[in-house]
């Protein structure tokens, strides 16, 4: 029951289950069926004239125009099977009258044009609204023809004419239930495809094509974002600052291929150590720099948690099992301190980590230095 709600709920809100291909082949089968139930009933009828065209219209359907959507000529077999429709009206009620209801799919042949202006992105809006108008008229024709022009094979049995506007109101009503169904479903299928493309744009101009952390434009306005709020409500935070070690030797080593990689699986590492305490960049090269939402205390922690789990993390590459350390850099935001400084004392704190041994978090600077 689950997975019928799912799938209810992901056709409504505009889920690709079905392509607009599909959608026609299953409309075009079932417009093939009705001609066929239509040949049926007028043999029944002996209205051998309407049997004969109803029947060869089947064929028509189950060969040329199911061709044309398999070719993905969608707009051009839609418009045949309207087109068709239109005229079947025409003639059905010049020989059974208006009683039998034919001419009605006139009207759900409107929300049908709809359909087809839409899926072919129709530029002139102008085109539905004649369209529409051009079908209330041939609604208006048949009801004419049926005044003035008798019915050239009247349908003798009553219960047979109240079948034929039973049903004929049925599957019109039908008609203008699943377009309108449709349309909506494909403005809500274009407007999910134009959020991602939305979603893709914001991940470019955000994030760092290979590691997908935040580039250094957008933490800058992060790290302003963060200045600000300590400057009005004091709450402070901390940035670390990490570089790999011996990487300049990985990428002569192995190849810029297996840098990458390298580079993507700390990425991953430090982006599910630091979670929603704070933010992560790639600041440059392999330079990776880490606002923390919280004191010094707390981002020293973080940065020996993500040390430890970047140390035990392994790549392999071309067969090659490769691992890399960090080195990495703490200082804790200051009033007034412009972020370029707070920058530059996490940068002096990695730098002197790098010259004693790697593979290491420095909070803080001997004395001496």
């Amino acid at each position: 029951m689950s997975t019928l709600t799912d799938y209810i709920n992901g056709l409504s809100s505009g889920n690709e289950f079905y392509t607009t291909q599909k959608n026609l082949r299953i409309i075009v089968r079932c417009l093939s069926i009705y001609h066929i139930v239509l040949a049926l009933a007028f043999i029944f009828n002996d209205i051998m004239a309407l049997a004969v065209y109803n029947a060869i219209v089947a064929i028509l359907y189950f060969t040329f125009i199911a061709k044309l959507t398999d070719r993905n000529r969608c707009s051009i077999a839609l418009t045949l099977s309207i087109c068709e429709v239109v005229l079947c009206t025409l003639i059905s009620t010049l020989f059974t009258g208006m009683d039998t209801g034919f001419a009605i799919y006139n009207v759900g042949c409107i929300t049908g044009f709809f359909y087809v202006n839409f899926i072919i992105q129709q530029k002139h809006s102008l085109v539905s609204f004649f369209t529409s108008l051009i079908l209330s008229l041939c609604y208006m024709f048949n009801y004419l023809i049926s005044l003035y022009v008798e019915p050239i094979a009247p349908i003798k049995s009553i219960v047979w004419v109240r079948t034929f506007y039973i049903c004929n109101h049925m599957i019109t009503f039908a008609m203008i239930v699943v377009f309108t169904f449709l349309i909506v479903w494909e403005i809500r299928s274009y407007a999910n495809k134009l959020k991602e493309h939305n979603n893709l744009l914001n991940e470019a101009a955000l994030k760092d094509p290979l590691t997908h952390l935040y580039n250094r434009r957008s933490m800058n306005e992060i790290l302003n974002t963060s200045m600000s709020v300590l400057k009005s409500k004091g709450k402070r935070f901390s940035i670390i600052l990490g570089d790999i070690d011996n990487f300049k030797q990985i990428n002569d080593t192995y190849g810029h291929d297996a840098g990458d990689e390298i580079l993507i699986a700390v990425a991953n590492t430090i982006s599910e150590c630091v979670g929603t305490q704070g933010s992560v960049c790639r600041w440059g090269g392999e330079e990776i720099l880490i606002l923390i939402n919280a004191s010094i205390e707390t981002a020293s922690v973080i940065a020996e948690r993500t040390r430890a789990a970047i140390e035990e993390t392994v790549v392999t590459t071309d067969g090659q099992k490769l691992s890399v350390t960090m080195t990495m850099g703490i200082t804790e935001s200051i009033p007034g301190y412009k972020i370029e400084n707070l920058i530059q004392q996490a940068d002096d704190k990695m730098y002197y980590g790098k010259k004693n041994g790697k593979n290491q978090v420095v909070i803080s600077l001997p004395n001496d230095i």
